[in-house]
């Protein structure tokens, strides 16, 4: 059943859309949006967090060699970089 959905076309147009969003949708909200909408963009990054994460763990279950191999680390530290997207946290750790 995990496969299934890993597999799904809907899940992969998801997280391929997501993929784009993580790259570029902080500097697009810097550039063109006001503080006003960081609410929004904050929830946005936590679901893309989240669906990274399901992401990441279904890919361990599909595949046995993923875990620990070089796309594992690449996609754990890609997906955990995006925390300081998060304007809450980025806040907490930058601003003094």
């Amino acid at each position: 059943m995990i496969e299934k959905i890993f597999n799904n076309t809907i899940f992969t147009t998801s997280v391929s859309i997501a993929t784009i969003y993580a790259l570029f949708g902080d500097d697009f909200r810097l550039a063109f949006f006001e503080s006003s909408t960081d609410l929004f963009f904050n929830i946005l990054n936590i679901i893309v967090f989240i669906l990274f994460g399901v992401e990441i763990i279904m890919a361990c279950k599909i595949n046995t060699k993923f875990f620990g191999g070089f796309f594992f680390w690449l996609d754990t530290i890609s997906t955990l970089i995006m925390i300081l997207d998060i304007t809450w946290i980025s806040e907490i750790l930058f601003i003094n």
